[in-house]
């Protein structure tokens, strides 16, 4: 063949192979339904476990902790190219791994059909749509900054709120079409979101820098309130220090929350702005041997749950690899419970029998009694599982998944047609 042919042909082969990835990168896939109020038909009790290192979610049933299906979360890849987000694709996503790690998955919610499932993807600094049947992507915003934080969907799920750490805003999602309805500034490093039970008000936890406080107490903003429709702030509140997880009592006005720098839970009245109560969540028992990563080795409570009677606590204290329980008149505590390895977040089922805790290092979820308080299942999920979020899902859109997962499982029996113990 003619050299200068061959030469035209190999540019035009790897030009065509080019713009087949820009295209695929920056095409926007086609935007859901918008998300009905209530799921279509029977439905069963999921936990949706976000896994920061592999990027999936694991679905497993709340009642019965049966592993049904898991979720690819990066089908688009593991790393950001530079045609689809330039910043994050040549500085952001190395920047942040270079000193966090890996995290694909860094939260989860669930539309309230039950059809659509919403992650937050850390290091890739944005927001995917997933239809959960089939696992199709349905559509990705990008989160202002290097890393898309935590999240908090509205009553009706018309809006998901997540916060852009590293931009010190809380942005509005509009959930039919990933487009960005807006935002709002909360302060260095914003995480932990709550949003009220009528859908009025989003709650943003506020980190802070720590080596930008000192060791002097400052004006630090640690929790921004703002209006959910407008998006403007109502009120902020100051704790000479940033707030990590946190939970609102059910009428939204007692916040329970551990401060940064300090082993104690704090119960604190956003009417009169005071600290009503304040307790280390009880004494240390012996860990599990093993090193401790840095990632886990915080002292106090991570995640916080409460009940829908606001009478109770579950915590998930890393550093003891325990849940801890406490009543919430008085901070009094009741109990701890060992968990795996370094339990990252907790959440209680909907009929309020089972508080379950994602372990980060372990790569595993705890299930444990509320009131008989014993750890009764611990299932393995992916690898670094950091959120948990627990919503009823349609039979219809969970039965695909869960056959496509038994049929996963059929062709991994050995030629001999040995079967599979523990398979569903």
């Amino acid at each position: 063949m003619n050299p200068r042919i061959l030469a035209l042909s190999t540019v035009a082969i790897a030009a065509s192979y080019l713009a087949f990835l820009v295209l695929n990168e920056t095409a926007i896939p086609p935007a859901p339904r918008a998300a009905a109020p209530e799921p279509d038909g029977p439905t069963r009790t999921v936990a949706f476990v976000a896994n920061a290192l592999d990027g999936s979610v694991t679905l497993i049933g709340a009642e019965d902790a049966e592993v049904l299906a898991t979720i690819n979360t990066i089908p688009d890849g593991r790393r950001v190219r530079p045609w689809r987000d330039p910043m994050q694709g040549l500085i952001g996503q190395m920047s942040v791994e270079a000193a966090g790690g890996r995290n694909y998955a860094e939260d989860v919610e669930v539309s309230p059909d039950g059809s659509v499932l919403y992650v937050s993807r850390g290091h890739l600094a944005d927001v995917a749509a997933f239809d959960i049947a089939s696992g199709a992507l349905l559509w990705r915003a990008p989160v202002r900054g290097f890393k898309a934080g935590q999240m908090a969907l509205a009553p009706d799920g018309s809006r998901l709120f997540v916060s852009a750490v590293f931009r010190g805003v809380v942005e509005a999602i509009d959930t039919s079409t990933g487009r960005k309805a807006g935002f709002f500034v909360t302060g260095e490093l914003p995480g932990d979101l709550k949003i009220s039970a009528d859908g009025r008000r989003v709650y943003a936890a506020v980190t802070g820098d720590p080596g930008r406080r000192g060791a002097a107490p400052t004006s630090l903003t640690a929790l921004a309130i703002a209006d959910a429709a407008t998006l403007q702030l109502i009120e902020t509140h100051e704790f000479g220090a940033g707030l990590q997880q946190f939970a609102l009592s059910p009428e939204g006005r007692i916040l329970f929350a551990k401060v940064e720098g300090s082993a104690d839970l704090l119960a604190y009245d956003l009417a009169t702005r005071r600290v009503i109560g304040r307790r280390a969540p009880g004494a240390p028992i012996q860990r599990p041997s093993g090193p401790i990563s840095g990632s886990a080795s915080a002292s106090g409570p991570s995640g916080i749950a409460i009940t829908d009677n606001g009478a109770l606590l579950c915590l998930a204290d890393r550093a003891s690899a325990t849940a801890v329980f406490l009543a919430t008149t008085g901070l009094d505590h009741i109990t701890r419970v060992q968990v795996g390895d370094a339990p990252a977040a907790a959440v209680i089922t909907p009929d309020q029998t089972t508080c379950m805790l994602a372990n980060a290092l372990s790569d595993d979820v705890s299930f444990i009694t509320i009131g008989g308080f014993v750890e009764w299942a611990r299932v393995k999920v992916g690898r670094g599982p950091a959120h948990i979020t627990i919503a009823e899902v349609p039979d219809a859109v969970i039965e695909p998944l869960v056959e496509d997962e038994r049929q996963a499982l059929v062709s991994e029996v050995p030629s001999s047609g040995a079967a599979i113990a523990g398979g569903p």
